[in-house]
């Protein structure tokens, strides 16, 4: 089966990036495929931020089951937390659609008008883009344009065995909106609650803007195919290990109550994507303090799921645990992209 891993890998080995090269020697901070953003350098002090995403229909959404509000937010949203993930303010953005003939000029108009209202609520401007006509799907591609001083820049790769991983806010909401859409489960009296979630996930600009600014966070990325994926894709980054208490995963109650079973709940959304929380690793003997700073500044709770290490039995690069009862816990697979049973 297609895999996005297997893509990225390719591309990666096609097109490596030497920073030792005369082109690239006059920065060490140019980076390309293999984080939440490309970076590239503006002067000696800081740097754009460059991140692109698609949305497809039939494969990221279902047009008679979203609105055109909720479709011009989530384009723009899941852009902008590409941004946050590696501690920048974004600026400008890009937007290219290909569009069917079968859409309402009404639809259209509300899109557009939605996007505007989308982009002055994360403080960006659009600069252009492309339309074009599709015979099938819709296809909508954004491109957004960040910056950020170069000594602020949080990656994926400078996790340190022992660091607390934590995240900002609860997993699974997303997924089980998702799975209400598809008609996985039927629809209860919170199934409205679930489908919000997914359709418009809270983006933590601000707060990725806080974490960049502390030298003792050592890597940073948004949870976008689910903790069990990118977690694994920050440990390969950064060439560690990670253990999981599945008992400190935040979930919301109504998710708990669907499940009546808070252990069935948190392994549900240990694998489920776009909620777009951020995961970070944090020095441990700094993480009471920042916990405390951040409640103070935003009025949220920061929430420590695991510790970082150098090594698993079998290689493995991430391990969810049950604590409490001292079991491994199997987690289902994530989101993936090439997959057809969305």
């Amino acid at each position: 089966m297609l895999s996005e891993e297997v893509i990225i890998q390719s591309l990666h080995k096609l097109f490596p990036i030497k920073t030792n090269s005369a082109r690239n020697r006059s920065s060490k901070h140019l980076l390309g495929i293999g984080d939440d953003c490309a970076i590239i350098p503006k002067n000696n002090k800081s740097s754009y931020l460059i991140s692109t995403d698609a949305l497809v229909e039939n494969t990221h959404f279902i047009l008679n089951k979203i609105t055109a509000k909720e479709l011009a937010y989530k384009a723009i949203a899941v852009n902008i937390s590409d941004i946050a993930a590696m501690g920048g303010k974004p600026l400008y953005i890009f937007i290219s659609m290909a569009l069917t003939n079968s859409l309402k000029d009404h639809w259209v108009k509300l899109f557009i008008n939605n996007i505007n209202k989308a982009a002055k609520k994360f403080n960006i401007i659009l600069l252009g883009g492309d339309t074009v006509s599709s015979n099938n799907n819709i296809f909508i591609n954004i491109t957004v344009l960040g910056e950020i001083e170069n000594k602020y820049i949080k990656y994926r790769s400078q996790a340190k065995d022992q660091d607390i991983i934590a995240v900002t806010g609860n997993l699974g909401n997303s997924k089980l909106g998702l799975d209400f859409l598809l008609g996985h489960i039927k629809n209860n009296k919170n199934s409205k609650y679930f489908i919000k979630k997914h359709y418009e996930p809270y983006i933590y600009h601000n707060e990725g803007l806080f974490l960049s600014s502390k030298n003792y966070i050592t890597s940073m990325m948004d949870v976008s195919d689910g903790l069990s994926s990118d977690l694994n894709k920050l440990c390969k980054s950064s060439n560690v290990g990670a253990q999981i208490d599945i008992n400190n995963i935040p979930v919301s109650k109504k998710l708990v109550n669907y499940f009546n079973n808070k252990l069935k709940a948190k392994t549900y959304a240990a694998s489920g994507g776009e909620d777009y929380v951020l995961l970070f690793t944090i020095k441990e003997k700094y993480y009471n303090k920042f916990k405390a700073e951040y409640y103070n500044k935003f009025k949220k709770n920061i929430y420590n799921i695991g510790v970082m290490n150098k090594k698993n039995k079998n290689n493995k690069k991430v391990i969810f645990k049950d604590f409490k009862d001292n079991k491994l816990v199997e987690i289902p697979e994530s989101f993936e992209h090439f997959t057809n049973d969305r």
